[in-house]
């Protein structure tokens, strides 16, 4: 049995969250906010699951990189911002 380190818990934490937060804001950009909690609901109801996949380090990545990508994508089509060029600059370099 292996016991989660603190790099374990920390990563799962902090990236997964973002992860969360990235997925909400990108839905909800496109759909209405209630559509959008109903998909981060669903998409992160299967817990366990959910857990065993951050836990493993290397995946928790792909979620922050796709929805994150997703949300400066999204954020591009607002004018004078530079921020979602520099988000997506950060996630291209990770």
């Amino acid at each position: 049995m292996r016991v989660a380190t603190l790099k374990d818990v920390v990563t799962t934490l902090l990236i997964g969250n973002l992860t969360l937060f990235f997925c909400y804001a990108t839905i909800a950009r496109v759909a209405r906010p209630l559509l959008a909690f109903a998909f981060c609901l669903f998409l992160f109801s299967d817990y366990l699951l959910f857990a065993q996949w951050h836990v493993v380090t290397y995946r928790v990545w792909y979620g922050l990189l796709f929805f994150g990508t997703m949300f400066a994508i999204s954020s591009v089509s607002d004018r004078h911002r530079v921020w979602p060029l520099a988000l997506l600059g950060f996630l291209f370099f990770l």
